[in-house]
């Protein structure tokens, strides 16, 4: 077994040895079973840990600006110009709607790849190897989006882009959610979708400019300088990485790499002195050592395990908030410029800009919100989605009463864009912010990685099959298409009320005691742990330094 001493070379007999691993365990488990420390305090104090994790968290631009430019490039004549043929209807070039199918089927597969083998990669070679290695991939991408001659060499890019999105995604929240410190882990896990947007933004912000400056059908720069950008970011970001980045200790831990640990924690932590260094690896080994006995008894840490036990019910929980967001509504927020011109917007993608400017602002709310204890996570989660459900059932209302004479009707046409930036505020500060905090934290440290990328892929997936069924469904409900959004969000709210725990406040070793111990999700947060379940980590760390 593992042992806090294997990272001393200078230890002489025995007793020595077990009398110090038992203190350090100890205090140890006192330490993660007890209460954290303020937040700001911890951030003042952590300047180094948080500059880790943002440079992590920004890679999300990546994956918000390549979600953002997949589907405003056919709003580009220049590209369509490339990928399609003229049409004489619309006096326009268009790209055929089966070609545009093939790449959304190209997408949403590969990315579901992208996040099953992040699980396995990250586990097998590390977090941080896996987080590069996404980046290079993006840069690939990149290069074969901007070279590409043709609709198929467009749909290859795509499946390039759709692995390494997937993986990157899976990978980052993972990294991030084990090198946070707890009392900083839930804002940080929110920083992501505040960069996602941040990617949003920029695509948006590029793509209009690129229209504007190079405004001929015939010049390629309309459409190839924002894909310009999609190689130079990642190239920078990758830089930032191997200067700022360390292997997670957790996963050294895990793999019985004490020594790799003990300096990744030095360079994360560099104003701590070796004791200090020393109790932090006893807390991850306390709560490694805890989940490894928790899963010996359950069989296993396969991708199988994360269906198992207690496992079944943190990967169910893992999956929630990422399934509500999708199921109510968020499509109809993607496609927000849609109805914006439905309502009469002369200016869609201003309102859009708007719309994420709105998005990044909420979630920079949400991220002061979620560590406090008298909010936290889970009341975050279901006011957003209260709101967010709300918004649909509005615009539901408006098609209820005006039907299909919206355009043109000015009061109808306010209460739709209402609508639409109500649930957009409701969906950021709630289970769009919440869920990679809560796919990431769900799963025990042996299984966090298979269990994040088994939450994320399963919401990519609801939400491929939600974006490809939602014209059919729109084109019969038109805009009462709030209704059948909004009521999955009044299903995934009554979900969130009985089976949805809250994490705030609680760390690791926390979280694997409150499962383990079957404690009911609306009594997490007043629950005391003490630490006894399960085998004693205690006795088992002394017993093996002894003769």
């Amino acid at each position: 077994m593992a042992r806090i001493d294997d990272v001393k070379s200078g230890a002489d007999h025995v007793e020595a040895i077990s009398d110090e691993v038992h203190a350090h365990l100890r205090v140890a488990a006192e330490e993660e079973l007890g209460k954290g420390q303020s937040v700001w305090k911890v951030l003042i104090q952590n300047p180094r840990a948080f500059s880790v994790v943002v440079v992590v968290l920004a890679t999300a631009i990546l994956q918000g600006a390549e979600l953002s430019m997949s589907g405003s490039m056919l709003g580009s004549q220049a590209f369509c110009k490339v990928m399609g043929a003229w049409d004489e209807t619309s006096q326009a070039y268009v790209v055929a709607a089966g070609h545009v199918s093939a790449w959304n089927a190209g997408a949403t597969p590969s990315q579901f790849f992208g996040y099953y083998m992040a699980g396995i990669l990250s586990d097998r070679y590390g977090r941080k190897m896996v987080i590069i290695g996404s980046m290079g991939l993006i840069v690939i991408g990149a290069i074969i989006e901007t070279e590409s001659i043709n609709w198929k060499i467009w749909l290859l890019s795509k499946v390039v882009m759709g692995i390494a999105t997937g993986s990157i995604m899976a990978s980052s929240a993972t990294y991030v959610a084990e090198v946070s410190p707890r009392e900083l882990r839930g804002g940080c896990l929110i920083g992501y979708q505040f960069f996602t947007n941040l990617g949003n933004l920029v695509a948006a912000i590029a793509l209009d400019l690129s229209a504007k400056t190079w405004s001929d059908p015939s010049n390629p720069l309309q459409w190839k300088i924002p894909l310009y950008i999609m190689i130079a970011l990642p190239v920078v970001m990758s830089a930032a990485a191997f200067v700022m980045l360390v292997e997670s200790p957790s996963w050294l831990v895990i793999k019985n790499r004490l020594p790799d640990a003990m300096k990744s924690l030095q360079w994360i932590y560099p104003w701590m002195t070796t004791d200090d260094l020393e109790l932090e690896l006893a807390k991850l080994q306390y709560t490694v050592d805890k989940e490894r006995m928790e899963n010996e008894a359950n069989r296993g840490e396969s991708w199988l395990a994360c269906l198992q036990g207690s496992n079944l019910r943190r990967t169910g929980v893992a999956m929630i908030p990422a399934l509500a967001w999708v199921l109510a509504g968020n499509v109809v927020l993607i496609l927000s410029a849609y109805f914006f011109s439905l309502a009469g917007e002369s200016n869609a993608l201003q309102s859009t800009v708007i719309v994420q400017c709105t998005g990044i602002a909420v979630n920079l709310f949400a991220a002061i919100l979620v560590e406090n204890q008298r909010i936290g996570r889970w009341l975050i989660l279901v006011v957003g989605l209260f709101i967010q459900t709300g918004g649909m059932f509005m615009i539901g209302a408006v098609g209820a009463r005006w039907g299909s004479t919206i355009a043109g009707n000015a009061v109808a046409g306010n209460l739709v864009i209402a609508g639409v930036v109500i649930s957009n505020i409701g969906c950021q500060l709630g289970p769009q912010a919440v869920s990679f905090l809560y796919a990431s934290e769900s799963g025990s440290s042996r299984l966090r990685a298979k269990t994040t990328s088994i939450s994320m892929s399963i919401g990519s997936l609801v939400g491929q099959c939600t974006s490809i069924l939602f014209p059919f469904i729109l084109e019969d409900w038109g805009t009462q298409v709030g209704f059948f959004f909004g009521g999955f969000g009044a299903l995934f709210l009554i979900i969130c009320l009985v089976w949805v725990p809250d994490y705030t406040g609680r760390s690791h070793a926390q979280i694997d005691e409150l499962y383990a111990r079957k404690i009911p999700a609306r009594k997490f947060a007043s629950t005391d742990c003490t630490g006894n379940y399960g085998s004693n980590v205690l006795h088992d760390e002394v017993s093996a330094t002894e003769p």
